[in-house]
Formats: structure tokens, C-alpha cells, sequence
């Protein structure tokens, strides 16, 4: 991927740990080899337009298998929006050309 990625990249136990901070927590499930995990497009303008809102991370399902099972995650891209540890909304199949309906869904969620 060229450049840095907007969302810091986590394993589950970093995850679980920033889940029991106070506070809204934006959560990109990802996987390699899927198309749409690896475009930036959607998630810089979240990065751009939630940064200063929400701590934004994402996590290889490789590697959070956990989170999977307890969120009942069956595909990816997903996001996963928590507020004060609470899972609150989740968005799945996120369109990798301009992300416009995921920054409708967060603007709705974080009003």
C-alpha cells in the first residue's frame, strides 16, 4: 500500500484494550487478497472527517479471529463503531471508489 494508512493498524489485545477507553472507536475489519479492504479511498475521507472524533484502528481478521466470533462479523470490509466500549453500528461492504454512504452512516451515528 503507498503511504501510511490512515487507521492505525492493531491486534485484538491492543483492540480490547482501546475498547475500554471512554469515548467513540471506529474499527476497520480488513483482510489481504480482498480488493476492496485494501483501497484507501473511504477511509482517508473518514480519516479526514473523524479524526479529531473518534480513535480510528483497524485489524487483519487473520489475526482477530475473537473479534469475528463475538461481533458475529461475516464479511469484509467492515466497520464497527463503539461508544464508550459499546458496540453501536457497523457498516459492511464498504465501496472502496468513493465512500460517500459510509461518511452518510458516521455523520448519522455521531450526531
Amino acid at each position: 500500500m503507498p503511504g501510511k494508512h490512515p487507521f492505525e493498524d492493531v491486534v485484538e489485545a491492543t483492540f480490547r484494550k482501546n475498547l475500554r477507553k471512554p469515548g467513540w472507536l471506529l474499527v476497520d475489519l480488513y483482510g489481504r487478497g480482498c480488493p476492496p479492504c485494501t483501497s484507501q479511498n473511504a477511509e482517508a475521507k473518514i480519516a479526514a472527517g473523524y479524526k479529531s472524533r473518534a480513535e480510528l484502528l483497524r485489524m487483519n481478521v487473520e489475526n482477530a479471529k475473537g473479534v469475528l466470533e463475538e461481533f458475529q462479523i461475516s464479511g469484509i470490509p467492515t466497520l464497527i463503531l463503539f461508544k464508550d466500549g459499546s458496540r453501536r453500528s457497523q457498516f459492511v461492504d464498504i465501496p472502496a471508489a468513493d465512500g460517500q454512504n459510509v461518511l452518510d452512516w458516521l455523520a448519522e451515528e455521531l450526531k
